[in-house]
């Protein structure tokens, strides 16, 4: 039993049939030799559930029978005594048009089968759609022209017995008499089977009165012989070349279409008048259309499915959907239907639909390379690996080399380089591949911008992903990257609209639209933009539609961005409450350390007793520190946290704050710029990194362009508010500082960092009552902790507020006498001071530290800035001594050597300045005046090379001022 057979059965038997119809039919048409599936036809449609709708499908299968008139006869027959005269007269009305012709039935006698006719009784009787009558007509001429025939000698008369009933192939004897009781019986036989059920082809019935001449019968039946013989060649020759047109459509490769097209055109020239042939080769050229497609008339599946995927190719969505539900109404489960099913999933957004309907029909036909692409298609769109495997592993074994298996190469997780740490690494590119397929150009632009991002090049990854969704804009992957890469950039308008688009698509991944949801929120948060955040989310109260407003259970990232995003917008008992719950849930140590993070940001207590572990402990200890003013542990402890730990990114601001408090501006700027970090984690850092720009590179381009882009996203979330606020004060923009302060505060009025600013933006401004509520709200203790005086003491002296400056140092150092860092700030600020009053305030200072080891580090500090206020880098010999009992006690210090140095550099000894400068740099390299100090004796002794090198390195670790400048004009010279 042929395979089609048997799943037609299962289909039919199991109460599905329309499947086992359509199941059969189709088999018929492949296999039209089959005498068990016309049978099959014959009962199923005819008597036991005619279906309405399978008319055409009927037709075309009968057609290809060569008693294709009796078969149409007998199913109209059958149809209308069962009653359904609607599905008789619709499979009449389909017959007539392609040529078939209703014979009415005889009651009066059972007829043997006709011998084939020599001429068709009308003009417009065709075999398939080619003239029968004139092909015999053609081959009687040729028997007549060709030379004669002898005369056959007489034949003895014919028996007069009856003879026993002729066979099909007999039936072109002359007729003969047929006795009173065969005839009874074959009445009788016929009457046990409806009439209706299966007639036979009619047979002349009247006795012939006289016999025509011997030799004519003979020469009837030889050129009937002939007739069936052409015919029957005929016939083979036509199921042949439409079998191997149905092979070439299945196997075919859609990226060579214009040479299949080309290949085929040829060889189905011969049957261009027919519609099995002309709709085939019409659904090729809708394939390849790129212009305006008008329905065309279809009387097969493939005519049908031509117009379907003729409007998707020229873009006109109303007329495919409306084509597709009419080839899949009239042709369920064939080729062209599902090809056309697929195709219009696709150009909806719906992946995962196209890709069932693409493997489903692949399992069914393994050498469908069209559904193999089209699965990969679906699969990389939808983020589905399993779908991508699963048509890979089938194309490669057709074609090993197929341009498709690249597709393979696209990464579908969402984890690196989102989430995880991601070392900068040279990743071969693959090189952009020429073709009109734009889903093949897009994935290669996809790969190559996941290279790249691994590569840390973001602007070039950028532009490349930017290609990739331009060409293909369903590439999930490629729509999720181009938005994180636009939040890099701070395009948020865009970042929305590619969010709104990879919302669209209907059936991704779970995992993968799970992973979106958060990466897209953080994105868009750390950008400045939470509204846009909450927005997409869901999770804005107003906006009911959010795409992603769905809870993935288990999802940690969902509950971190949620809470971020709450946070950024001011919320933050939501946003407490949201992280708590999950964190009690589900005992997650990292949304446990968040909660606790946001707790610290806004001096609130948990309510809940959230317990952490050890790393995750050590990490909120650092952000403790840092939030009480006490930046050097706060540098020390975030400093030792792994580079791998999930808590590294969160503790390097505030390790880059901490040490930009302590004037440590270089340092904290190598902190970001050394340690890889994935890419989200630094959008997230961006804030830190305007920070230190603003206070090391005020020229820089790299800063105006980072703080531009930033400053123009609005309104912006809370941190990265108070980041923009912080950078404007180091600029001395007093008033944009301001502007932005308050909207920070305005958002939440509990934020301790905005606080902290506004006071002491207000006290350096001498409105130290308007401060001092602001300064309470930041949780800092300025009456006894002496890091936060230390920190003010920064503040003023960069403002140039050397006195109350100095007041700030003093006070630190009178509670913690120990702080080298407090004694360096008030040494620095009494030689802004200068005067006699300074120097006797430093030898009191001097005479309070016991002559011991522990305390000679302090003790050589005074020692340096008494020399420094004596005089020493005006070239005052005198004042060397300072600095040769400050070596006695801590020996050649980098700071001290400068110091000497500075001094021969005053007296014009260019030499003696270089070699002391340079045994500074071998003590401690980041000396910003050790680098100074050679590049301006590099300059004086005529090496420019030198002295490029030294300014710019002393660019990288100096603040702004007058020294800065100096060397800004200088380097601009060389």
């Amino acid at each position: 039993m042929s395979s089609f057979i048997d799943r037609a059965k299962n289909a039919y038997h199991r109460g599905d049939e329309v499947r086992g119809l359509t199941t059969l039919i189709n088999g018929l048409k492949r296999t039209p030799e089959s005498d068990e599936a016309v049978q099959l036809l014959l009962q199923w449609y005819g008597v036991d559930a005619p279906k309405p709708g399978l008319e055409s499908d009927v037709i075309g299968a009968i057609r290809l029978q060569p008693d294709a008139n009796d078969l149409m006869s007998v199913l109209v027959d059958n149809l209308r005594s069962g009653g359904h005269d609607e599905v008789a007269q619709a499979l009449l009305d389909e017959g007539e048009l392609r040529g078939l012709a209703y014979v009415p039935p005889e009651a009066d006698a059972l007829l043997e089968p006709e011998p084939p006719r020599l001429k068709a009784e009308d003009p417009e009787d065709t075999l398939d759609g080619l003239p029968l009558a004139g092909r015999l007509e053609k081959l009687v001429e040729e028997s007549e022209s060709g030379t004669p025939e002898p005369e056959p000698e007489p034949e003895p008369e014919p028996d007069p017995e009856p003879e026993p009933e002729p066979h099909a192939e007999e039936a072109l004897e002359e007729p003969v008499e047929i006795s009173a009781a065969d005839e009874a019986q074959r009445v009788e036989s016929a009457e046990s089977e409806p009439q209706t059920k299966q007639r036979e082809t009619r047979k002349q019935s009247d006795e012939v009165e006289s016999k025509p001449p011997r030799h004519l019968a003979y020469a009837l039946i030889a050129i009937a012989f002939v007739g069936l013989a052409a015919w029957g060649w005929t016939q083979a020759k036509y199921q042949s070349d439409l079998a191997a047109l149905d092979s070439r459509l299945e196997t075919m490769d859609p990226m060579n279409l214009d040479t299949v097209r080309s290949s085929l055109k040829a060889e189905a020239a011969r049957w261009d008048d027919d519609p099995a042939f002309s709709e085939r080769m019409r659904f090729l050229d809708a394939l390849g259309t790129k212009e305006g497609w008008s329905n065309q008339p279809a009387s097969t599946e493939w005519g049908t499915a031509a117009n379907c995927i003729g409007f998707i190719r020229s873009q006109d969505a109303e007329k495919a959907i409306q084509s597709q539900t009419k080839v899949e109404r009239l042709f369920p489960d064939s080729l062209a239907s599902n090809w056309c099913a697929a195709l219009v999933a696709e150009g909806r957004g719906r992946p995962k639909r196209a890709a069932e309907i693409w493997k489903s029909t692949v399992k069914e036909r393994p050498a469908f390379v069209a559904g193999l692409l089209g699965a990969i298609r679906s699969g990389v769109r939808s983020a589905d690996a399993e779908t991508v495997s699963f048509a890979a592993e089938k194309l490669q074994k057709l074609d090993e080399d197929h341009p498709y298996l690249v597709a393979t190469n696209v990464e579908l997780g969402t984890t690196e380089p989102y989430f995880e740490l991601g070392t900068p690494s040279e990743v071969e590119l693959i090189p952009v591949v020429e073709t009109e397929d734009a889903f093949l150009a897009a994935t290669t632009y996809l790969i190559r911008a996941q290279a790249l991002v691994k590569q840390h090049k973001w602007i070039d990854a950028k532009n490349e992903v930017e290609t990739a969704v331009a060409l293909d804009p369903m590439l999930a992957p490629g729509l999720l990257l181009v938005s994180v890469l636009r939040a890099l950039n701070y395009e948020v308008d865009s970042l929305r609209k590619a969010a709104q688009l990879l919302a669209g698509l209907e059936g991704l991944n779970r995992e993968f639209k799970a992973d979106s949801r958060a990466i897209i929120g953080r994105a868009a948060a750390f950008a400045g933009r939470p509204d846009v955040a909450a927005d997409l989310l869901g999770i804005a109260g107003k906006m009911g539609q959010g795409w992603l407003k769905q809870t993935f259970e288990g999802s940690k990232d969902n509950a971190i961005t949620e809470g971020t995003v709450l946070n950024e917008l001011g919320r933050v008992k939501e946003a407490i409450d949201t992280l708590s719950k999950y964190a009690l849930r589900t005992q997650d140590d990292q949304v446990a350390y968040v909660a606790h993070l946001m707790a610290l940001q806004n001096g609130w207590k948990l309510d809940v007793d959230l317990t952490l572990s050890t790393e995750a402990a050590e990490a909120r200890k650092a952000a403790v520190a840092h939030f009480e003013g006490n930046h050097r542990l706060a540098s020390e402890i975030g400093g030792k946290i792994p580079a791998e730990s999930p808590y590294r990114a969160i503790t390097m601001r505030f390790v880059v704050q901490s040490l930009l408090a302590l004037r440590q501006v270089g340092e904290a700027l190598s902190q970001i710029e050394a340690r890889p970090v994935p890419l989200l984690d630094r959008i997230f850092l961006d804030g830190a990194r305007v920070r230190a720009f603003a206070r090391l590179r005020s020229g820089n381009e790299d800063y105006k362009q980072l703080f531009a882009r930033m400053a123009s996203v609005d309104p912006i979330g809370v941190n990265r508010t108070t980041d923009l606020a912080y950078a404007a004060f180091w600029q001395g923009d007093r008033r944009r500082t301001n502007e932005l302060l308050d909207e920070a505060i305005a958002r939440n009025e509990d934020h301790r960092k905005a606080n902290w600013l506004k006071g002491v933006l207000l006290r350096s401004q001498g409105k130290f009552k308007q401060a001092a509520p602001y300064l309470a709200k930041s949780g800092r203790d300025m009456d006894s902790n002496p890091h936060v005086l230390f920190e003010l003491g920064n503040v003023n002296f960069e403002l140039k507020n050397y006195d109350e400056a100095r007041k700030m140092y003093y006070r630190s150092l009178l509670r913690d006498r120990d702080d080298l860092a407090s004694l360096y700030g008030l040494g620095r600020a009494y030689a802004q001071i200068g005067g006699s009053v300074a120097v006797r305030d430093l030898q009191r200072i001097l005479d309070t530290y016991p002559a011991t080891m522990e305390y000679a580090a302090h003790r050589a500090e005074v020692m340096k800035w008494l020399a420094v206020l004596s005089g020493v880098r005006n070239g005052n010999t005198e004042a060397l001594q300072w600095l040769d009992k400050a070596e006695e006690l801590v020996g050649k210090r980098a700071d001290v050597l400068v110091e000497r140095a500075r001094h021969f550099e005053s007296i014009d000894q260019p030499k003696e300045a270089r070699r002391l400068f340079a045994a500074a740099l071998q003590t401690n390299s980041t000396q910003p005046q050790a680098h100074l100090g050679l590049a301006r004796t590099a300059l004086k002794l005529g090496d420019k090379k030198i002295a490029r090198d030294h300014l710019e390195k002393f660019l990288q670790f100096s603040f702004r001022g007058p020294d800065r400048d100096w060397a800004e004009e200088q380097l601009a010279k060389l």
